[in-house]
């Protein structure tokens, strides 16, 4: 026999142990040698296969977890933004204010100072153009030769200027 058939059964033969042993089911063959004349126990397989009893393990039963599908979210588009174009700011307008003229308040004059105040708490009821006091009683003929009547003092009729 050549060296690699030699080599090759060495192999086969170890592996087939190998298996048997693992197996639990091997034989010891004692009158057995290997094909190189070796003195090595080659262990066979027995003819028949023997069954060896595995014992059943049995499970309680297990509560399969029930699948809920989850409700995938919805999402309603949101329409786009409308763009409204600016307007234009509108100028506004102010009156122009319309200029009156205004007077100026009027004020009352002053209350004429009586200027002959003293001839009217003398009891004269008018005072001639020449300076003299009259005493008349009417207006009638009252500073006839002194130039005429000038102021009269308010003791008879109105007090003011007289027509001279």
């Amino acid at each position: 026999m050549n060296a690699g058939r030699v080599r090759r059964s060495a192999a086969l033969v170890t592996f087939l142990a190998v298996a048997c042993f693992a197996a639990g089911a091997c034989v010891k063959d004692a009158g057995s040698t290997p094909a190189g004349g070796g003195s090595q126990a080659v262990q066979t397989p027995p003819a028949t296969p023997t069954a060896t009893a595995t014992p059943e393990v049995t499970q309680a039963p297990t509560a399969t977890p029930t699948l809920v599908p989850t409700p995938e979210p919805t999402s309603t588009p949101t329409p786009a933004p409308t763009v409204v174009p600016a307007l234009a700011p509108t100028p506004t307008l102010v009156p122009t204010p319309t200029l009156v003229p205004t007077k100026p308040p009027v004020t009352p004059a002053p209350a004429p100072v009586d200027p002959y105040a003293a001839a009217k708490a003398a009891g004269a009821t008018a005072v001639c153009a020449d300076g003299s006091l009259s005493y008349s009683k009417n207006r009638s003929g009252t500073c006839s030769g002194h130039g005429g009547v000038h102021w009269w003092t308010g003791n008879v009729g109105a007090a003011g200027p007289g027509a001279h």
